[in-house]
């Protein structure tokens, strides 16, 4: 089973994405901020991270650079409304 992030700073939002992923395929990893996350999911192996542009305290740009920086960097999946 894959380790997934999925980090968006509105709860119900978040929720609504994990509810959609396919059964049985993802470990959620969810979290409302950005601060902090990269430094505990070093090392895991997160194939995939899915980021709302509304996180509650970091930019998403800037949350994604620091994804993007982790080995090997997880595939980023950045929504934003509309």
């Amino acid at each position: 089973m894959e380790q997934i992030l999925i980090a968006c700073g509105d709860v119900d939002l978040l929720r609504k994405i994990a509810g959609d992923l396919p059964e049985g395929r993802f470990k959620p990893i969810a979290t409302k901020t950005g601060s902090g996350i990269v430094d505990k999911i070093r090392g895991r192996d997160v194939a995939i991270a899915i980021v709302h542009s509304s996180l509650a305290d970091v930019a998403a740009g800037a949350f994604c650079q620091q994804l993007q920086a982790l080995a090997p960097a997880p595939h980023v999946l950045l929504l934003v409304p509309g």
